[in-house]
């Protein structure tokens, strides 16, 4: 199940765990909801791991790019100071709050995880792809 907390009257934090069918992996999904900013940001938290220097990283945020081209729902980001790559989606939640688009967020963020970890974690190894 979900575990959430209030940071402050406008922020607050929840963190559940994905499980993909395809990898039997668990993703750690974190969710932001900033009344300040009128958003929900939702990541797959330590997706991979690519450091700035790494020999693989250049071909691996390459292929992150271009996924992030295709995806109508959710983007691939990178962290060059320590190498965390996150899959992320951002709702908007100024104008009323969807729980639909919500509910479907959720359930995406986890299929998308476990659709693209295969080949992007075979990436970060150095190993070709299947």
């Amino acid at each position: 199940g979900a575990r959430c907390e209030a940071a402050d009257p406008q922020r607050a934090r929840c963190q559940f765990a994905a499980r993909g069918i395809t990898t039997g992996r668990e993703f750690a999904v974190r969710v932001v909801y900033s009344d300040r900013t009128d958003t929900i940001y939702m990541y797959v938290e330590r997706y991979l791991e690519a450091p700035a220097d790494g020999q693989t990283t250049d071909a691996l945020l390459r292929r992150l790019m271009e996924l992030n081209w295709t995806l109508l729902l959710g983007k691939f980001e990178w962290s060059s100071t320590d190498g965390e790559v996150r899959l992320a989606m951002i709702l908007n939640t100024d104008s009323n709050f969807d729980r639909r688009a919500f509910r479907s967020a959720v359930r995406g963020i986890g299929q998308l995880a476990d659709r693209y970890f295969n080949e992007l974690d075979r990436l970060v190894r150095g190993q070709p792809a299947e």
